[in-house]
Formats: C-alpha cells, structure tokens, sequence
C-alpha cells in the first residue's frame, strides 16, 4: 500500500501532473447520446427495412417521397429540400435529378 503511494508519487513528480489528467489529454471524452449517435443509429435499422419491405409498398413509398421531393423543390424555403432530400437519404431511395 505504501509502496503504492510512492510510486503514484513519483509518477505525479515526474509527469507533473497526476496520473488520470496525464490519460485524459489522450483519450476522446464520452459524448453520450447526440443527434449524430441517434441519426446513425435511425439509419442502422431503417435502411435494412427497407430492404425486406413487400416491393409494392417500398414503391408506393418511393413514389410519395420522389413526388414530395418535387414539391419542396419548387418552394422558396431551403428547408424543404433538406427535409425531403433527409428523408430519401434515410429511407435509401436514390435522390431523382
């Protein structure tokens, strides 16, 4: 126990600094749950759905999206296109040009 203590000390002299902030300058701090993390973990699960689903309503789910997408088109508000374009890109429909 002693001889612990010495030790941690000698390291504490020698890094100048104690031996659990000498490992966090290298190691990345745990963000938690971030809109990154859920938006990853969306498309984790939904592009292999989209792979099972009966063809008939995959296509009729592309044609609604493809048919949004062209209406947020022709409106002003760039949001639109982000939301429909973020949709297609979650669901992986190609994006129509």
């Amino acid at each position: 126990m002693k001889a612990d203590r010495e030790r941690r000390r000698n390291y504490e002299i020698e890094l100048g600094m104690r031996p659990e902030e000498y490992v966090k300058q290298f190691t990345k701090p745990n963000p938690g749950i971030t809109w990154t993390w859920a938006l990853k973990l969306i498309l984790l699960f939904l592009k292999p759905v989209m792979a099972v689903i009966t063809p008939i309503l995959r296509r009729e789910l592309e044609d609604t999206l493809i048919a949004y997408y062209h209406k947020a088109e022709e409106t002003e508000n760039p949001w639109d296109d982000f939301l429909a374009g973020f949709l297609l890109e979650i669901l992986d429909i190609p994006v129509p040009e």
